[in-house]
């Protein structure tokens, strides 16, 4: 029986010289629980592949759960680090786990809790690249399966260079693609979306 998938690579690996690679995120991203996302209403559109040119997989439309909103992660120098993609082998599959890496400042009561609940429950996070083109600047880590809080979530509270933070690496279970990119319409439109999954979702009038 051959492959159900085809899996064909139809893309050109060039470079682009007007919008040259380099490392690192921008200061926002969000954190949505897996559970909070109206997978309904979002939409994954797949453009399939036509001639040399390969399918392409992009979320366009990101919506939440009426009354629920994304939690704001507040990059601090390079509190990010550490979030990354590798490849990953299944028992029947081989794919990604996607690492979304941060640090908590926030030490209050409320933020205590939140991060205790890290550690029984799946999220999803939307990062924002410093340099991407525009239809990958912002892309959705744990999409599929979602994030988990892994052992590595520990506080010191008497290293100097620490200030007491709290480091928190979330580990997505195997994913089948990289992370999606969440694009819609144009770069403008896109950050719009990114800034209002900040606010409590209505119901659609």
């Amino acid at each position: 029986m051959s492959d159900i998938c085809d899996r064909s690579i139809l893309h050109d690996f060039g470079y682009d010289c007007e919008n040259p690679n380099a490392a690192g995120l921008e200061k926002e991203a969000l954190l949505i629980n897996f559970d909070d996302i109206d997978r309904v209403a979002s939409v994954v559109t797949t453009t399939p592949a036509t001639g040399q040119q390969g399918a392409k997989t992009v979320l366009t439309k990101l919506v939440l759960k009426t009354g629920k909103k994304a939690n704001t992660i507040v990059q601090v120098k390079d509190s990010f680090s550490g979030t990354a993609v590798a490849q990953a082998d299944g028992t029947y599959t081989t794919g990604f786990n996607h690492t979304f890496a941060f640090v908590s400042f926030d030490r209050s009561p409320a933020a205590k809790q939140a991060i205790a609940n890290m550690v029984n429950t799946r999220t999803v996070a939307v990062v924002v690249n410093k340099t991407a083109p525009d239809d990958s600047k912002y892309e959705v880590f744990g999409w599929y399966s979602g994030l988990g809080a892994t052992a590595t979530v520990t506080q010191d509270y008497v290293a100097a260079e620490g200030v007491g933070a709290i480091p928190i690496t979330l580990v997505s279970g195997l994913e089948p693609a990289l992370p999606l990119s969440f694009y819609d319409t144009d770069l403008e439109t896109t950050a719009a979306a990114f800034d209002a999954l900040k606010t409590i979702a209505v119901p659609a009038s």
